[in-house]
């Protein structure tokens, strides 16, 4: 018998049984239809995801090509009833994720735009974090400040709306209550610090400037106002240094410590040991001393608050037991200020350092 004629007879044969089964016939069609659907539904599914994250990933790139025009450094003035203040926004493009995954299994990632607000003359606290809307068609850019700490604030950023064109960007700046001022900027480059860790280096970084010019060995004196009369005024010494502050591995931050020392004390008995913080960003510029004694004095806390101006500090002189116990004039070097040896010794000009020891009853 040749091939052809035993595959023929094999063929019949088949057909033959088949046709005397049909429930095993119809389980093998259905079989075969299922397996032909589910694959052309994997391959509509698969070309459907795939044109779902190509149309998203294009969505995304048109985002980020919108934030990255505007992206920077902008520098300038604010415009205030009290004088110009120079400030710096910068806008950084963020890639972040979204916790989930395309339908390719890919994550889901978008572009953000962050920002930080520092503050440089007079030296603030920056703003780091914002809400932030931009219409890349009318180049409208508004930030609204999220720290529970400052938003609400009455002299503090609330919200700022501005319009950014080419390299200006212009508008109002605004607190929780009123406008602040105007916003004059010019963009003084296209890369800008991270919004968050790199504002507070810039800071940081100025911080210690400014407190490496407040730090030294100051002389002066407390006038008393206690019975008001000057009997029981006495001279001083103070010295304030620069440290950095490690409570924050990741944030060092500059600090001024110190001591402060009245004259008449030979044992140093009444010495005090001093953190102080100056605020550049208030109006007047204010210098804080607390102090706490080296020896327990039922928990005795001082403080000195006042202004600082070029090496001349003078404020008043609280405490937590007393209250208001007197007025604090301080210069740094090594004369006493001239206010002090009038008030106390009734000299007219300023003399080098004498140890004063009180008066005599």
């Amino acid at each position: 018998m040749s091939k052809n004629t035993k595959n023929l007879t094999l063929y019949f044969q088949t057909f033959k049984y088949i046709s005397t089964k049909p429930k095993i016939f119809f389980a093998i069609f259905l079989n075969a239809l299922l397996i032909t659907l589910c694959s052309c539904s994997y391959e509509q599914d698969k070309l459907g995801s795939s044109n779902q994250s190509k149309k998203m990933a294009e969505q995304n790139a048109q985002i980020a090509a919108n934030f990255n025009r505007i992206a920077g450094s902008y520098s300038g003035i604010i415009k205030t009833v009290s004088g110009d203040e120079q400030i710096q926004i910068n806008l950084t493009t963020l890639a972040v994720s979204e916790g989930t995954k395309n339908p390719d299994g890919s994550a889901r990632i978008h572009t953000i735009l962050s920002a930080s607000y520092l503050k440089i003359k007079p030296l603030g606290q920056p703003l780091i974090n914002f809400s932030i809307s931009f219409t890349p068609e009318t180049g409208q850019l508004t930030l609204i400040n999220d720290d529970e700490k400052t938003k609400n604030d009455l002299d503090e950023v609330n919200t700022i709306f501005a319009h950014v064109t080419e390299n200006r960007m212009t508008g109002t700046v605004k607190s929780a209550m009123n406008e602040l001022g105007v916003l004059e900027l010019i963009k003084t480059s296209s890369n800008s610090s991270s919004s968050s860790n790199g504002a507070k280096e810039e800071y940081n970084e100025r911080l210690r400037q400014q407190y490496a010019e407040i730090a030294g060995s100051y002389m002066g004196c407390v006038l008393t106002t206690e019975g008001g009369s000057l009997k029981k005024s006495y001279t001083a010494r103070m010295l304030l240094s620069l440290y950095e502050d490690t409570t924050d591995p990741q944030n060092q931050i500059p600090a001024l410590a110190g001591n402060f020392h009245r004259d008449s004390d030979k044992t140093d008995g009444t010495d005090t040991a001093l953190s102080a913080i100056y605020r550049s960003d208030l109006t007047p510029a204010t210098l804080s001393i607390l102090g706490r004694p080296y020896i327990s004095n039922n928990g005795y806390i001082s403080t000195f608050k006042g202004t600082y101006i070029d090496g001349d500090f003078s404020g008043t002189f609280t405490s937590n037991k007393k209250g208001l116990e007197g007025l604090i004039l301080m210069s740094k070097g090594s004369l006493y200020p001239r206010q002090c040896l009038q008030a106390i010794l009734g000299i007219n000009s300023p003399i080098e350092f004498i140890p004063f020891t009180g008066f005599q009853d």
